[in-house]
């Protein structure tokens, strides 16, 4: 019986691992980075469906909404720099 290959688990630590620290720290000034950025994350996924099956993809896909929330978050809960939060404005419909 052969070992298990370390090899596809430490691609999708990579992967995952330089996809976040791009995206971290990419300046809020460039929005449309963190849009190609948060887009990569697919491709772990992917991965992880292809080689673990479809419980696997749908963990990675959960493992990677935390990351990409925890970094939206960190940037006051918007990538663009403005947080609406306080503003004292309101969308309605009309």
């Amino acid at each position: 019986m052969e070992k298990p290959s370390l090899a596809r688990p430490l691609i999708l630590v990579f992967f995952v691992i330089g996809i976040s620290l791009l995206h971290y720290l990419t300046p809020l000034q460039l929005p449309y980075m963190h849009d190609i950025f948060q887009h990569l994350y697919y491709l772990p996924i992917i991965l992880v469906a292809l080689w673990f099956g479809l419980r696997g993809g749908f963990l990675s896909s959960r493992l990677g909404a935390a990351i990409t929330r925890k970094i939206i978050k960190s940037h006051g809960g918007s990538l663009l720099g403005k947080s609406t939060e306080g503003s004292g404005t309101a969308v309605t419909a009309g």
